[in-house]
């Protein structure tokens, strides 16, 4: 049966649904072991989304724990090591409210420069807010399960694109962007496209 106009804009609302939901069960999997923190705020009042939703993030300042995925799935990434598909890098981020958005910086040197920008994107579904902004500088952390230190580093400005649950407090989406992961024993895979995701962490900086 050929699908009418809306009914492309309904399956479109529940795949975008669906890809949230697996990008915030990821995010909370890496995340669990450094969650935590105070109660989300927020830097401007709830605005009105698409729909007359709420627009507004919940974030609490404070540290974060910052992950970034690689994956040559796709052809996404290059230079992979033989048998190795995806490469990460997590860092400890500080973040702050910025005007009407949100600025995550890395928390110490040994975390790297990172600069994260991000603010509602304005889109929103009653599952989801969208959010938008960009990110310079490098990564440099643990990843889970690695046994040496992975650095991420962002070559010039890349865009942030991204979706919070409502009621969550993860941000997870796509880094758009030359992004360099390395280790102590040089260049691990150079990448276009690389997954992001920022929770809570009850660590401290």
């Amino acid at each position: 049966m050929e699908r009418t106009g809306d009914d492309r804009r309904r399956l479109g609302g529940r795949t975008r649904g669906r890809r949230a939901e697996q990008w915030a069960v990821a995010a909370v999997g890496l995340l669990a072991a450094a969650c935590g923190g105070s109660a989300p705020t927020a830097p401007a009042p709830p605005g009105p989304g698409t729909g007359g939703t709420s627009s507004a993030l919940r974030v609490t300042p404070g540290p974060h724990v910052l992950l970034l995925t690689g994956n040559g799935l796709g052809g996404a990434c290059t230079g992979l090591p033989a048998g190795t598909t995806t490469v990460a890098a997590m860092a400890t981020v500080v973040v702050e409210a910025d005007g009407t958005g949100w600025v995550a910086r890395a928390a110490t040197p040994a975390s790297g420069d990172i600069v994260l920008r991000f603010r509602p994107s304005g889109v929103t579904t009653p599952l989801a807010i969208g959010v938008t902004g960009s990110a310079a500088g490098a990564a440099v952390g643990l990843p889970l399960g690695a046994t040496a230190e992975v650095r991420a580093a962002v070559e010039q400005t890349a865009t942030l694109g991204g979706e919070q649950l409502r009621g969550g407090t993860a941000i997870v989406g796509d880094v758009q962007g030359v992004v360099r992961f390395s280790d102590r024993t040089g260049v691990l895979a150079v990448c276009s496209r690389v997954a992001w995701s920022l929770g809570p962490s009850g660590a401290t900086p």
